[in-house]
């Protein structure tokens, strides 16, 4: 058995991590753009604050309007909406806006001081599935957060009774 001279070695180690980037990088393309979903606009009425919580898969609740391959939620002062669309899986580059300014993105970069979203969450609740993310100009602490479990909780029974 031959031994390697010092260059091939070189060579090596060189170009093993070369070729096992490309090939991560390949594969993360490839399931970048497997998973896109269509993007979502939440336009919240003017100056909201507080849980938007949005119910998915109820029959009795309208579809969602699309424009500009992208679907629109028009979410009431309540910050209850319900669609009859079920969620989609992947990603998207999801805007939030309010109905006074839609062209500008509440969910910016936090170091930017622009963002207002925040505790975002999917969860399941009675066989449905549930979107809800907290609307305000700063972020709530941890132990603040704790105590918005029963707001949270009252908003989804609102949504379950309709």
């Amino acid at each position: 058995m031959k031994l390697l001279r010092k260059e091939q070695w070189v060579v090596l180690l060189i170009g093993f991590p070369v070729i096992v980037f490309f090939l991560w990088e390949f594969v993360f393309s490839a399931l970048y753009f497997k998973n896109k979903k269509t993007p979502d606009h939440y336009i919240l009425a003017s100056d909201f604050s507080g849980w938007a919580v949005i119910k998915y898969s109820d029959p009795s609740c309208a579809p969602l309007p699309k424009e500009k391959d992208t679907w629109i939620y028009t979410i009431p002062k309540s910050g209850l909406f319900c669609t009859s669309n079920k969620p989609e899986q992947g990603w998207s580059s999801n805007t939030y806006s309010y109905t006074n300014d839609v062209s500008k993105n509440l969910k910016q970069n936090p170091k930017t001081g622009a963002n207002h979203i925040w505790h975002e969450d999917q969860i399941s609740y009675q066989n449905h599935p549930y979107y809800l993310f907290y609307v305000a100009p700063k972020k709530i602490n941890k132990t603040i957060l704790f105590k918005q479990e029963p707001i949270i909780q009252a908003k989804l029974d609102l949504l379950t009774k309709n």
